[in-house]
C-alpha cells in the first residue's frame, strides 16, 4: 500500500533530479598549477585558439597580462602546452579532451572549464 502521508520514501522518489546546467554562464574558469582565473567566453572565443593560447602564456607562465594580439610567447610553449576543456556529454557526465584549432568558437560556447596542462619550469 503506498505511503500518502508525504513523509514516506515514496516522497523522495518524487523529488526532482538537481538539473545539469544547459546555458554556459558568460564566463569560464581557466585553471593551471593550482591558479584560476575566471576569463570571458566571447573574448576566448574572439581571440581565437593561438590568441588565447599567447594570453595564457602571458598570464600563466611569463608572470605579465594577456596582451591582444601578443608579444613574446616561447616556442617550447607553443609546440608543448595543451588546453583540455572539460564538457558535459549527452548523459550529463563531465568529460575532458583537448581543444583543437578547427570549430575553437564552438567549443569555447559550450566549455564548462578550461585546464592549460603545461610543465612548470
Amino acid at each position: 500500500m503506498p505511503d500518502n502521508s508525504g513523509t514516506g520514501a515514496n516522497r523522495d522518489q518524487l523529488s526532482s533530479p538537481t538539473p545539469i546546467p544547459r546555458v554556459p554562464q558568460s564566463w569560464v574558469m581557466v585553471t593551471y598549477s593550482g591558479e584560476t582565473h575566471a576569463m570571458g567566453r566571447d573574448g576566448i572565443a574572439n581571440l581565437g585558439k593561438l590568441g588565447f593560447m599567447k594570453c595564457l602564456y602571458g598570464i600563466f607562465v611569463a608572470g605579465n597580462s594577456c596582451v591582444e594580439g601578443g608579444g613574446y610567447v616561447s616556442p617550447h610553449f607553443l609546440k608543448f602546452a595543451q588546453i583540455r576543456g572539460t564538457f558535459y556529454d549527452a548523459q550529463h557526465n563531465m568529460r575532458s579532451a583537448d581543444l583543437a584549432y578547427i570549430g575553437w568558437a564552438e567549443m569555447i560556447q559550450n566549455v564548462v572549464t578550461i585546464q592549460l596542462v603545461y610543465p612548470k619550469a
